[in-house]
């Protein structure tokens, strides 16, 4: 009865270790490719992962279950749809595109502080 978390970032998030934290355990830090195992001691345990000013939400896993964190594509696509924004904005000293770029970086800001991440359970 062991659960296996592993990592699977891809190029975008696996530059930085992430800290996971599980209930009972501790925190443990992974790379991207890392696996960790452990044996809960309670029949579900709540898992949850930070990464500097992003996370993602607590989800309950069962025992005996294989689980990958992956990145959330919503908040990589909010990430990245302010840079065009941003570049119109300063080039041409547009307002309103600024004031979108503004919108979007705050926006993408507050939607990964819990969803960065999304903790996924396998089929065994």
């Amino acid at each position: 009865m062991t659960i296996k978390i592993t990592r699977m970032a891809g190029t975008l998030g696996g530059i930085s270790p992430t800290k996971i934290k599980i209930e009972n355990e501790g925190n443990v830090e992974l790379n991207d490719g890392e696996s960790y195992f452990f044996m809960p001691k309670k029949e579900k345990t709540k898992v949850k992962v930070n990464r500097w000013f992003s996370g993602s939400q607590a989800v309950e896993i069962d025992n005996n279950s294989k689980v990958l964190l992956i990145l959330n594509t919503k908040a990589v696509i909010l990430y990245y749809a302010m840079f065009p924004f941003w570049i119109v904005g300063l080039l041409m000293t547009n307002i309103l595109s600024m004031g979108i770029a503004i919108t979007l970086c705050i926006a993408s800001f507050l939607y990964s502080r819990k969803n960065w991440f999304k903790i996924v359970q396998t089929e065994n």
